[in-house]
C-alpha cells in the first residue's frame, strides 16, 4: 500500500512539474530584446537622441519594425524599415542581382554583433552574386540649409564561411571588396523607377572597405530646394558567397544656411529687418530674408548688434542673433561711430474747449409713504431633502433609503451569482483519491 501511494506521489509530482514548465514557456516574459512591433512615429531612444539632436530622418535606427515592399517591385521576400525605401540596380544572376531587404534581429545570437544599437539593423545582401543597391529616405528641408548626414554601417563578405566560435567574419583570403557609400541629393531626387539607379545629382562618398566593425561615415550638401533625399549603397565587386552589409544609427542634421564664398553672415531667419542703426529705435532701412549674404564691418562693445552690408552694397545694422557666422566675432572690430539715436518728434497738444454751464438740477419729488407692512403667516416646516452622490459612469438611478441594500451584500438564503460550490468538486476528488487507492488493491486480490 506504501509503495503504490508513493509511486502515485511521485507520478503527481512529475505531472506538476511538466505543468509548471509549460506555464514558464507559454506565459513567461518575453525575450530579452523582443519584437519592436509595428511603426510608431515617437522620438528616438534617448542614446540616439542624445547623440544626434535634432535628427529629421524617420525611424534612424531601425526600431519601428519593418514592412514587406513587394508593392515597391522587390522580391516577395523582402522588407525594408518603415521611413525607408529599397533601391538596386537591375542585371542578371550573377551581377547586379536584387539584393535580399530585411531587418537583423539582435535577439538572435550571434548575431547580435550585426546590430549597432537598440536591437534591429537594415540588412541588404546577395548570395554567390554581386549587387548595386541601398535604401533612401526624403527630408523636406529648408532651401540652401547646409545639411549632414551620417549612419554606421558593417560588411561581411567572402567564398568562406568564417567562424571563429562565437561569431561569422568574413573571409581575408578570398572576399567581395565590398565597397561601401553614401549620398546626398540636394535636389531630394529618387529613382526613376524599380531597377533603376539613383539620379546623377547625388554626391556620394569616396568608396570604403571595411569588414566586420561598425564604421560611422557621414557626407554634407547645401540644399538645391525644399527637400534632400539621403542614400546609402552596398557595391561588391565579386560574386563570392556572403555580400552582406548592414546599416543603423542614421542621422540628418540641418545646420542652416550656407554662407556664400566671399560673405561673413547669413541671415537666419524668415524676416529680418535691416536698421538705420543699432537698435529697434532705429529706422527700418529694409527687409532681409532667409539666407540672404552679409559683409560684416563693425560691431557693438557687446556683439549684441553689426554693422553690415548686403549683396546690393546697403549698409546698416542687423540684431546678432539672427544671423549665421562663418568668422569670429573677436576679430570684428568695434564700431567707433554709431548713428545718434533719432529724436521723437513731439506731439502738438489740443488747446481744451470751454466747459459748458451745468444745467439747473430738476427738483425732487416727494417720496411716498410706506404702506403698512403685513403681518407675517407662520412657515411651514420643510419636508426632508434626500442627498444623492452622484458617482461618474454610474447609473443615475436612485433607490429609496427603505429598500436599498449594501452594494456587496446578499439574502443569506440567496447565493450570489459567480459563486463557486465546492462541495461536489471536493466530492469528486475524494472519490478519484479513493479510486487510486482501491484499484492497485482489487487487482492484487483479484490476482492472488
Amino acid at each position: 500500500m506504501r509503495s503504490c501511494s508513493r509511486r502515485i506521489l511521485t507520478k503527481v509530482s512529475k505531472i506538476a512539474g511538466l505543468l509548471w514548465l509549460v506555464g514558464i514557456l507559454t506565459l513567461g516574459p518575453s525575450p530579452a530584446y523582443g519584437y519592436r512591433g509595428p511603426y510608431n512615429a515617437s522620438a528616438p531612444p534617448p542614446l540616439l537622441q542624445d547623440s544626434c539632436p535634432g535628427n529629421t530622418l524617420t525611424n534612424p535606427d531601425f526600431e519601428f519594425g519593418a514592412r514587406k515592399t513587394e508593392n515597391l517591385g522587390t522580391s516577395l521576400s523582402s522588407s525594408v524599415a518603415h521611413g525607408w525605401f529599397p533601391w538596386f540596380i537591375r542585371g542578371d544572376q550573377r551581377v547586379n542581382r536584387e539584393p535580399e531587404f530585411k531587418l537583423e534581429d539582435a535577439t538572435r545570437d550571434p548575431l547580435r554583433w550585426r546590430v549597432h544599437n537598440g536591437y534591429f539593423s537594415q540588412k541588404f545582401f546577395t548570395t554567390w552574386a554581386t549587387h548595386d543597391a541601398g535604401i533612401y529616405q526624403r527630408v523636406p528641408v529648408r532651401t540652401g540649409s547646409v545639411v549632414n548626414f551620417s549612419i554606421w554601417f558593417q560588411t561581411y563578405t567572402g567564398e568562406a564561411d568564417g567562424w571563429d566560435g562565437e561569431k561569422h567574419h568574413s573571409d581575408p583570403d578570398a572576399p567581395g571588396n565590398y565597397r561601401t557609400f553614401i549620398g546626398i541629393d540636394p535636389y531630394g531626387n529618387t529613382p526613376a523607377g524599380v531597377g533603376a539607379p539613383p539620379p546623377d545629382t547625388v554626391i556620394w562618398t569616396e568608396p570604403m572597405m571595411v569588414y566586420d566593425t561598425w564604421t560611422q561615415v557621414n557626407v554634407q550638401a547645401v540644399a538645391q530646394a525644399d527637400h534632400v533625399t539621403v542614400y546609402t549603397r552596398g557595391q561588391p565587386e565579386f560574386a563570392v558567397k556572403h555580400n552582406d552589409s548592414f546599416w543603423d544609427t542614421a542621422c540628418l542634421v540641418v545646420a542652416g544656411p550656407a554662407i556664400p564664398e566671399g560673405f561673413d553672415a547669413v541671415v537666419d531667419t524668415a524676416l529680418l529687418n535691416f536698421r538705420a542703426g543699432p537698435g529697434t529705435e532705429y529706422d527700418v532701412i529694409g527687409t532681409l530674408e532667409r539666407g540672404d549674404p552679409l559683409k560684416v564691418g563693425a560691431r557693438l562693445s557687446d556683439s549684441s548688434w553689426l554693422q553690415v552690408t548686403d549683396d546690393a552694397e546697403t549698409a546698416g545694422w542687423v540684431f546678432t542673433g539672427l544671423v549665421k557666422l562663418g568668422i569670429d566675432l573677436a576679430d570684428v572690430p568695434v564700431a567707433q561711430e554709431i548713428p545718434p539715436t533719432p529724436t521723437a518728434t513731439p506731439t502738438i497738444t489740443p488747446t481744451p474747449s470751454q466747459t459748458p454751464v451745468p444745467t439747473a438740477t430738476q427738483t425732487p419729488t416727494d417720496t411716498p409713504l410706506p404702506t403698512d407692512t403685513p403681518e407675517l403667516t407662520e412657515t411651514a416646516e420643510p419636508a426632508t431633502a434626500v442627498v444623492v452622490t452622484v458617482t461618474p459612469e454610474a447609473s443615475t438611478k436612485v433607490q429609496t433609503p427603505e429598500t436599498e441594500s449594501a452594494p456587496d451584500s446578499a439574502p443569506p438564503s440567496q447565493r450570489q451569482p459567480g459563486a463557486l460550490n465546492c462541495a461536489p468538486a471536493l466530492i469528486g476528488l475524494t472519490l478519484g483519491l479513493l479510486g487510486l487507492v482501491v484499484w492497485p488493491r482489487r487487482r492484487t486480490t483479484n490476482s492472488n
